[in-house]
């Protein structure tokens, strides 16, 4: 069906005549009335695609009134008449009708005018109904923008901002209205500025859709935010117009890198001391973070005599890094204690209890006679050391302990929890190791659900490694749990200790 038409028109022959046409033409006729209140109440109740409208009506509403009302609420109207004055004419043209057909009316003029308004018209109500919906995308993405907590604004070519939301006016503490017209990199701080401008000088060159860059901003009161954003081009009937860019402040996350990157060198600086003897090689492998590993030797007035520490503070990240810096400023200054590795555990436990905010610490102190091979050592819920002698390898029978921060050094001795004193002769081609925990409770990264490294695959790699010196010893332990987890990137520190005989 080609459309619908109402017939406006109070001579009935001819309206039949227009209808008959009509039809026969493919359009259906909606209905036929004969005054301009009735074409109004149908029209309204029909909703057809067009209306023909006789000029010159009876009654109390012609034909121009009833169109201008029907126009005014979205129908097209053409117009049909036999004979009218210029006064009338000109009224009717006023409405802005779709179209004007003379009596007696031309046929293939009439299909056509009608064919053609239905188009036109059904081509409008689209273009309105795109217009509207395009509308309400840009009150909707108007209103998401201005809402938006991420900043967001847009240059011109040369880098003058055209526009800026109101969390980018949050941010840098201007208002909107100072921020248009600004130039984007008055708000860099100085001292970023020309490598800045660099980096976007590179994008328009090589008409990089995206980047991605980390820049420090000034506030209009002084104070200094990291911003981490995006930056695209903006393109306008293919040239670059300017760029528009979504950032996010990171002030807090540059800060906690800040603080990482001195943990890692207060960590460095606890894992540097030297053992002071070719008997002793130490192997400190970092997790992706930073974790709580400490390795410590420390000296005596004879120099025959070594003390080894291991320990491994619980947790990762900063705290733990701080934590494993307390402890080793404690151990710095532990003086005559440190010759009994009983009393030194005792002594550490003293002193960290109530000071590391909920984390505890495992810890393994001895003191190794080079002369005679002896360690002497102490344990503080750490995992026991593994000898390898002859052809196997196996791990120092002792009873559990408490780690270190738990209990206080009273409570440890009334429950009779001391740090029990053990020793191990290690004589000429065997090996000690010490080790953290991070070692053999290495998963699989790909996270497929098989088993640890775990304590037999210690041992068997000890055994099948025997006989190695121990900084080749300790490495290959080492190639073997990240082989093991598929990749060297551990969840935890890993930390070895091998004292050979």
């Amino acid at each position: 069906m080609k459309g619908s038409v109402l017939i406006v028109e109070d001579e009935s022959v001819i309206a039949e005549d227009i209808a008959a046409i009509l039809r026969a033409d493919g359009f259906s006729v909606a209905d036929i009335v004969s005054c301009g209140t009735d074409a109004v109440e149908r029209a309204l109740a029909l909703t057809p695609d067009i209306v023909l409208m006789d000029i010159v009506l009876s009654g109390e509403t012609d034909g121009i009134e009833a169109a201008a009302l029907l126009l005014g609420k979205g129908f097209p109207v053409i117009f049909t008449t036999a004979h009218s004055s210029e006064q009338m004419m000109a009224q009717a043209l006023e409405t802005l009708p779709y179209g004007y057909l003379v009596k007696p009316i031309d046929v293939r003029e009439m299909l056509v005018t009608v064919s053609l308004s239905i188009k036109r018209h059904r081509l409008e109500r689209e273009l309105k109904e795109k217009e509207a919906e395009l509308s309400r995308s840009r009150e909707k993405y108007r209103q998401l923008v201005n809402s938006a907590s991420d900043t967001i604004w847009i240059t011109d070519r040369d880098g003058f901002l055209t526009f800026a939301n109101p969390a980018t006016a949050r941010v840098t503490e201007y208002d909107r209205d100072e921020l248009v017209g600004m130039n984007i990199f008055q708000l860099v701080e100085p001292s970023q500025r020309e490598s800045l401008q660099r980096i976007h000088i590179d994008q328009f060159k090589k008409r990089i859709p995206e980047i991605f860059t980390e820049v420090r901003i000034q506030t209009k009161t002084g104070r200094h935010i990291w911003l981490g954003q995006y930056v695209q081009i903006v393109w306008l009937d293919g040239r670059i117009a300017g760029f528009q860019a979504i950032g996010r402040d990171i002030t807090e996350t540059k800060s906690k890198e800040r603080e990482m990157e001195i943990a890692r060198a207060v960590n460095d600086a606890i894992m540097r001391r030297s053992p002071g003897t070719e008997h002793i090689s130490s192997l400190y492998h970092p997790m992706r973070m930073i974790g709580g590993d400490i390795i410590d030797f420390l000296r005596f007035r004879d120099p025959d005599t070594i003390g080894v520490f291991i320990g491994d503070v619980s947790g990762h990240g900063v705290p733990a890094a701080l934590v494993a810096a307390m402890l080793k400023g404690v151990i710095n200054q532990s003086g005559d204690s440190r010759s009994d590795p009983s009393r030194f555990l005792l002594y550490l436990n003293d002193c960290m209890f109530d000071t590391t905010g909920g984390y505890f610490i495992t810890a393994l102190y001895g003191i190794f006679t080079v002369s005679t091979g002896r360690f002497a050592f102490s344990a503080a819920g750490h995992p026991p050391p593994v000898l390898v002698r002859g052809d196997d390898a196996s791990f120092y029978d002792m009873p559990g302990s408490v780690p270190l921060g738990i209990m206080t050094t009273a409570d440890l001795l009334d429950f009779d929890k001391g740090y029990a004193a053990h020793a191990i002769d290690i004589r000429a081609g065997e090996t000690l190791l010490l080790y953290t925990d991070g070692l053999y409770e290495a998963c699989p990264a790909n996270g497929d659900g098989s088993p640890q490294f775990g304590e037999r695959a210690l041992l068997d790699t000890l055994r099948a490694a025997r006989g190695l010196p121990g900084t080749e010893l300790i490495r290959a332990v080492l190639d073997t749990a990240v082989a093991h987890r598929g990749s060297d990137q551990f969840d935890d520190d890993v930390s070895m200790i091998c004292i050979e005989g």
